[in-house]
């Protein structure tokens, strides 16, 4: 049902899924990409503080 949605959408701004994701022509092989991902409810000094801890033991 999500997925029909989402066709629906797709077709009503008057694109396509392959236009969304084929990669951009102005990226050249050898660029450099950067992407920032945000992991909601984890806190990475605590769990990398815990990971070190386990080493010592």
């Amino acid at each position: 049902m999500a997925g029909l949605a989402a066709h629906r959408h797709i077709r009503a701004m008057g694109t396509s899924w392959g236009a969304i994701f084929r990669p951009q022509s102005r990226i050249r092989p050898g660029d450099v990409i950067v992407r920032t991902v945000y992991e909601y409810g984890i806190d990475h000094a605590r769990a990398a503080e815990a990971r070190m801890n386990g080493m010592d033991s």
